[in-house]
Order: structure tokens, then sequence, then C-alpha cells
């Protein structure tokens, strides 16, 4: 389970996908330098840059500019002083790993340059054994939708300024760069998202979507509430060869 520090952290949480980079970069030999990394999210994912859109223009000369953000992979910092978790981020570069991060109120606390700091990594480990589905206690009657959503929890955490809320992120499908943003209000739905999360288990989710978000941060992120986790089929390595025909097709030639 995640542990929380609500005085000095906004979010605490997990995160899933392959290490491809860890650097020291910045400052002037060994002095002021900062470990930074990149986290591609999920399964066989690739880079994603965001394009936003604003107006920049005067009411004159109306002009749109456009920003792109990358939102794939996920940029984190670590402390170089911290030598054993240094140390294990290099025997685990280029693999599938599990992260958990911290992401504090004030940005100047972190070691590095981006609002993320890693405490803590280890390799994907598939289950050993089969998890039964997660319910809530709750079948929340009443929204505006309700559906399913097949894919890899790739984020859970923990966040919030007031009220902490539990916010997951989820790679649709098998693989690639579709992700969903969805919240969970319910506590053991919550820790088997985050069994499934270390595990890199393809899952299949049942949601409730609301009608609007709860305003000023008071409460989740998103209009979509997780009911609901369960396993979800993975494709075999290999997919078995078609039976042979009993008897040879026949071709009809023209008399």
């Amino acid at each position: 389970a995640l542990a929380e520090n609500m005085a000095t952290n906004y979010s605490q949480g997990l995160r899933m996908g392959q290490l491809v980079k860890l650097a020291e970069e910045g400052g002037f030999l060994t002095f002021g330098r900062t470990g930074e990394g990149k986290l591609l999210l999920g399964n066989e994912s690739s880079a994603v840059k965001e394009i936003l859109n604003s107006d920049c223009g005067t009411k004159e000369k109306p002009q749109t500019c456009s920003t792109s953000k990358e939102t794939n992979p996920w940029n984190f910092s670590i402390d170089l002083g911290n030598k054993a978790l240094v140390e294990k981020m290099k025997k685990l570069q280029g693999q599938y790993v599990v992260m958990k991060y911290r992401e504090r109120h004030i940005k100047l606390l972190n070691p590095g340059a981006t609002a993320y700091e890693v405490t803590d990594i280890e390799p994907v480990k598939p289950l050993q054994q089969s998890i039964p589905e997660c319910k809530a206690p709750h079948n929340g009657s009443g929204w505006k939708s309700d559906g399913n959503q097949t894919g890899r929890v790739v984020k859970i955490s923990r966040r919030g300024y007031l009220n902490k809320t539990w916010e997951v992120q989820i790679q649709v499908g098998n693989s690639g760069n579709e992700f969903v943003e969805m919240s969970v209000s319910d506590q053991k739905v919550a820790r088997c998202l985050q069994t499934f999360l270390r595990a890199g288990q393809k899952v299949t989710l049942k949601y409730n979507e609301a009608y609007y978000k709860t305003p000023m941060g008071l409460g989740r992120d998103t209009t979509f509430d997780i009911l609901s986790v369960k396993p979800a089929a993975e494709l075999p390595a290999a997919l078995p060869a078609a039976a042979p025909a009993s008897e040879p097709a026949r071709v009809r030639t023209a008399s």
C-alpha cells in the first residue's frame, strides 16, 4: 500500500512502463548535477506530444498559438545521493519496471528538474496466482452512463491538496499510445489496481460516468469512477495453427 505524507506531498503513486533513460544532468562537473529519467508508460508505447492551441493575438488580428506538451514518456527525477536506488535503476535500464514516486506541494523541494521524485523501483512481476474480481459495495445508480474498459493500469496515485483522491491512468488495449484517465473511490478496488499495475496485468474495468467533476479540487479529477476490476485474457504467445481440412478442397472447372 502507498504510504501518505499529506504535509509535504501533493501526490504519491506508482507508474509502470519501460525505463528508457537515466542520466546525470546539469551543474559543473559533479556539483549541482541532478538525476533525470524517462519512463515509456505501459506496454510497447512510444513518444507522444500533445498539441495545445491558445488565442495569442488581438481583437484586430486574431491569432492562434500552438505549444506542445510531452505526455509520454513520463519524466522524473531521482536523488543522486541515494546510491542504492541509482544502482537499482542502472541494472533495470531498458526493462519493464514499477516506480514509486511522490510529487511535492513545493517543486523546489524536489531534487531534480521535474515535479516528480522516484523513491523506489522494482521489476514488473507477473501474478503467480489468479485474483478474483474486486468490487465496490455501491453500484453507482443515477449516473450519466456506465460501461467497461479493457487495458493496463499504468498509473495510480493518491493526490490532492485538501481532499486526497485515487486517480488512475489506463493504457487502452494491449499496447500503444491511447491512455484514459479515471478515478476510484473504493479503497479495496484501489488496492487491487495497485496489484495489477505491479504485475503489468491487463484488466477489465467496470465504471460509471458522472455528469460533471467536483469543482475546486474537492473531489476526484475525472468524471469516471471505477466500480470493479478483474483480470483480462492475455493474447497467447503463439496462436494455434488451423486444423487441416478432412479432405482437400475441390476446384470446379468449366466444362
